[in-house]
């Protein structure tokens, strides 16, 4: 439990400094990231979604943009 929780941490680190560092975000991981939420979604684990809150969370200005967009695309 303990090393979940580490790895669960680490992988979420990672995510917040590539997502933060990167100059554009591309739509391809946007997509990925939004694809790890909804409730009930199969295939899809607790802690990735979890993950994926977390990452969206703490990087919302530099995404906000992203998701605009693609849910704007999405409506169309």
């Amino acid at each position: 439990m303990i090393i979940q929780k580490v790895f669960l941490s680490t992988m979420q680190t990672i995510m917040i400094v590539v997502l933060e560092e990167s100059e554009d975000v591309q739509d391809c991981l946007l997509l990925v990231i939004l694809s790890a939420l909804g409730r009930n979604k199969s295939g899809v684990t607790q802690a990735a979604r979890r993950l994926a809150m977390n990452a969206i969370e703490q990087c919302s200005e530099k995404l906000e943009a992203g998701i605009k967009q693609i849910l704007i695309s999405v409506m169309s």
